[in-house]
């Protein structure tokens, strides 16, 4: 009820149509002034808000301008590294006739050594034959 009642001297600019209070009174003036100040301090909480929220929505841009800077860079180093893999991509593919060379001397080679030991042993048994055969 009393809170009606200044909400009532607010409207009416300060001035209470109560039959108890006289026109300018104290109270009114009081009312009036404490009115006055939470609105004042009301306003000032919401420009703060607005404030605050401002400058937070100031920093994402920020934050969003950092990373989209960050996946840019991102974006041309794996640019970077898909020219080069495409490069050694390309290269690997130029050694591929040696690398077959390659495996066709090794096996070749591996041939010679089998017919190395072959004749080997064999020149070893015809060596004992000899002695063998001598020596008697």
């Amino acid at each position: 009820a009393m809170a009606d009642k200044d909400v009532k001297s607010v409207k009416n600019g300060g001035k209470a149509k109560s039959g108890k209070q006289k026109k300018g009174s104290k109270v009114d003036e009081d009312s009036e002034k404490l009115t006055k100040d939470v609105y004042k301090k009301l306003s000032e909480y919401m420009n703060a808000e607005v404030r605050a929220s401002t400058h937070e929505y100031q920093l994402i841009g920020k934050l969003n301008l950092v990373a989209a800077n960050r996946y840019k860079k991102m974006q041309e180093k794996a640019a970077k590294l898909n020219n080069f893999l495409l490069t050694l991509d390309e290269k690997c593919q130029k050694l591929v006739p040696y690398l077959q060379q390659i495996d066709a001397l090794h096996a070749n080679v591996e041939k010679l050594e089998k017919v190395t030991g072959q004749l080997d042993k064999y020149t070893k048994e015809l060596e004992q034959q000899f002695r063998d055969v001598y020596s008697k």
